[in-house]
C-alpha cells in the first residue's frame, strides 16, 4: 500500500525534474547557437583565413558540447545502474526478512502440532489403560 501511494509522487517529481533538464539543456543550446550566429554574422573580415579559422572554432565548441553530452549520458547510465542494484537489494533483503518471518511462523505451527500429538496420544493410553483396569476387574 505505502508503495502505491509513493509511486504516483515519484513519478511527479521526475517527471518535473526531466522537464526541468531538459529546458534548460534546450536554453543552453539557444543561447550557443544564437551566439554562434551573432558571431558568424558581425564578423568584419571576410577573408578566407577568417572563415576558417572561425570554422575551426565552431568544430572546438561543437567537438565539446558533443563530449559532455556523452558524458552526461554515462554518468545517467551509472546512476541508473546503481539505483538498480540498490532497489534490488532492497527487495532481496525485505523478501528475505519475510521469508524467515513465515519459516518462523511455520516452526511455530510444527511445534504446536506436535505438542498436541503427544497429547493426544497420552489421552489415548490412559483411556486406553483405564479401560484395560475396567476389563480386567
Amino acid at each position: 500500500r505505502r508503495l502505491a501511494r509513493r509511486t504516483p509522487a515519484a513519478v511527479r517529481i521526475q517527471t518535473a525534474a526531466r522537464r526541468f533538464l531538459c529546458r534548460s539543456r534546450y536554453q543552453r543550446l539557444t543561447r550557443a547557437i544564437t551566439t554562434l550566429q551573432h558571431l558568424w554574422r558581425t564578423r568584419g573580415d571576410t577573408s578566407r583565413a577568417t572563415f576558417m579559422e572561425m570554422r575551426k572554432s565552431a568544430v572546438i565548441l561543437q567537438r565539446g558540447w558533443r563530449a559532455q553530452k556523452a558524458y552526461r549520458v554515462h554518468v545517467a547510465r551509472l546512476r541508473n545502474a546503481a539505483a538498480t542494484k540498490i532497489q534490488a537489494s532492497s527487495r532481496g533483503w525485505h523478501v528475505r526478512k519475510r521469508l524467515a518471518k513465515e519459516r518462523g511462523e511455520a516452526q511455530s505451527l510444527i511445534c504446536i502440532v506436535a505438542a498436541q500429538a503427544l497429547v493426544r496420544g497420552f489421552l489415548v493410553r490412559s483411556r486406553a489403560r483405564r479401560a484395560a483396569v475396567a476389563v480386567a476387574r
